[in-house]
């Protein structure tokens, strides 16, 4: 029982349209963006036309764009949290049933719906690299709450959300790490304690392993640098033998 899933389907009509196979599903050669020879050229294409923008708008004044910006932060938001709903309702059931493990790495965990979900977050990445497109045109820095938070600007939920994203990266890294170690040990260690092998691919794991703990040292780094700075020097009073203070003064 999928009931967003199933609701989404029926009211958008989603059901009669027929997408190609490789659009719903990771088709490597086929699925759009699924190869390198696809991907670095993007990247590279993204990076000409942002330092481009950048270049074009150095002597402009800069666009304020609040009303596209809004629009654009609202679809991803939107459409991120449908995601996150249509992925726990598929996810729970079958968590619930099979415990922890068995989600994390059995086989039949994966989903055509799963996969579905998975794609569309992937095309959601490329179109969030839009952001830097805004800031380029509103002429901010590209890392721009970074900037603005390390010049003195009182972002005042940014430090919680900081604090989130460690202790999600955190999370996340004790399981991946956990399914890795599982997945060595059971095919190439079996005499180490273990709760079997896992899905996947060790490219796969390698790389996520690497990924998520790039993350969370940049997150870290970032909340140091940002929220950890040194206390200022201390002003003390400089008073006369009478003891009437006439004065501030630093040490």
């Amino acid at each position: 029982m999928a009931p967003l899933a199933d609701f989404l389907l029926s009211r958008l009509h989603l059901a009669s349209i027929k997408l190609p196979y490789e659009l719903t599903h990771y088709v490597p050669g086929k699925t759009l963006m699924s190869t390198p020879q696809e991907v670095f050229p993007t990247l590279v294409a993204y990076l000409v036309i942002i330092f481009s923008i950048q270049a074009w708008m150095k002597n402009r004044p800069a666009y304020k764009l609040q009303f596209l910006f809004r629009v654009h932060n609202a679809f991803l938001s939107s459409g991120s949290l449908l995601l996150v709903l249509c992925m726990l309702e598929e996810v729970i059931p079958k968590y619930i049933e099979h415990g922890t493990f068995w989600a994390l790495c059995h086989d039949e965990m994966w989903t055509s719906r799963l996969e579905f979900y998975y794609m569309i977050n992937y095309y959601f990445k490329y179109i969030e690299l839009i952001d830097t497109v805004f800031l380029a045109l509103k002429k901010k820095p590209l890392d721009y709450y970074y900037y603005a938070t390390a010049g003195g600007a009182r972002i005042w939920w940014k430090k919680y959300l900081t604090s989130f994203q460690i202790g999600q990266f955190i999370i996340d890294l004790f399981v991946v790490y956990f399914a890795t170690y599982s997945y060595y040990a059971a095919n190439y260690f079996p005499n180490l304690p273990n709760l079997g092998s896992c899905a996947g691919t060790e490219t796969a794991a390698v790389f996520g392993c690497v990924l998520l703990s790039s993350y969370l040292l940049l997150f870290i780094q970032f909340y140091i640098a940002t929220y950890k700075k040194p206390a200022g020097k201390k002003a003390v009073a400089n008073g006369k033998a009478n003891g009437a203070a006439n004065g501030l003064k630093t040490e």
